[in-house]
């Protein structure tokens, strides 16, 4: 997270951010970064931008941000649909859709996208963003558990598996359907702070000490 900014330059901040952002027409990195620093004088003009390009592929940048920062989703959901139409089967999607749960909007919207991009990417290390989130946000563990099982196969012992572990573990997944995956990574990161928390998610959700 970015520092918090004084009071005074906030005010100089906002009121220069004000004045620009309606300005803004070939790029949002000017507004991407002006919700960072001054949601509520950037809201406007990124509200526009998102609305009026819901197709154009940097709009994901705008998406981002806006759920990031804590604005309703709401007011941008018929947007994020149309972009996730065009673009939901691009990596950018993952970071929109977990951003998405994480605002606490729901998964009806982009369950079918996310879905669709967990399946096409179950051997990817990098689909671990998507799948934690959703597990952490939804507690849903019918919808992954092929992708799940598909995810640890190949990724079982990357640094990441352990916030997929741990997420899957809160989400009441089986104990047993992780088990081995999880005695391989804990061997690996045993000295590790993260395998400490895992190690607690694991006894927590009745886990054997002997298994680990």
């Amino acid at each position: 997270l970015d520092p918090p900014l004084d009071s005074g330059l906030s005010i100089v901040l906002g009121s220069w951010i004000a004045r620009v952002s309606p300005l803004v027409d070939r790029t949002n990195f000017f507004l991407t970064w002006a919700l960072r620093y001054a949601p509520e004088s950037a809201r406007e003009p990124a509200l526009q931008w998102i609305r009026s390009r819901p197709r154009l592929f940097q709009t994901h940048f705008l998406i981002f941000a806006w759920l990031k920062c804590g604005l309703p989703p709401n007011e941008i959901q018929e947007s994020l649909f149309e972009w996730c139409r065009r673009h939901g089967d691009t990596f950018e999607f993952s970071f929109v859709g977990a951003a998405w749960l994480e605002a606490k909007a729901g998964k009806n919207l982009i369950q079918d996208f996310a879905m669709k991009w967990l399946a096409e990417n179950s051997r990817s290390p990098r689909a671990h963003f998507l799948l934690a989130s959703w597990l952490e946000q939804t507690g849903d563990i019918n919808a992954v558990r092929c992708v799940m099982s598909e995810w640890l196969v190949s990724n079982k012992t990357l640094p990441q598996a352990g916030r997929v572990f741990s997420a899957w573990l809160r989400a009441a997944g089986e104990k047993d359907a992780i088990a081995d995956a999880l005695a391989h990574w804990f061997v690996q990161y045993r000295p590790s702070r993260s395998a400490l928390y895992v190690y607690r998610e694991w006894l927590r959700a009745g886990g054997s000490k002997t298994v680990l």
